[in-house]
């Protein structure tokens, strides 16, 4: 058993005019290759845009996949792939964990991966 720590790291982007955020979900495909259930992040964790998940260890990378919503359940965003790239890492090319400003939502731009 693995403890998968995954911080998403959020950028600020103008919020479509009529759109209510309603999260990002964070899929998770596990060491063994197992996809974990996801779980959509609002922002309100402590810490802020974390979850740690259950899995199985293996040879393979973890793989985290990052979607925005909106309330009604479509898409806000493209889907953003990370994967483990060393033990216990992952990989952030920028953004915040911080809310975003106002009329604008968080768009996910990346995750930390921490594998223990």
């Amino acid at each position: 058993m693995t403890n998968i720590a995954v911080t998403v790291s959020v950028t600020s982007q103008p919020l479509p005019a009529g759109t209510v955020f309603g999260g990002i979900n964070v899929d998770v495909t596990d060491n063994s290759g197992n996809n974990l259930n996801g779980q959509m992040l609002n922002g309100s964790e402590t810490p802020p845009w974390t979850h740690t998940f259950s899995g199985a260890s293996g040879p393979n990378p973890v793989v985290v996949t990052l979607q925005a919503f909106d309330v009604g359940g479509n898409t806000m965003t493209q889907p953003v792939v990370v994967k483990q790239t060393t033990a216990g890492g992952g990989f952030t090319p920028g953004g915040t964990t911080t809310p975003p400003p106002a009329n604008t939502f968080p768009a996910p731009v990346g995750a930390t991966i921490a594998v223990s």
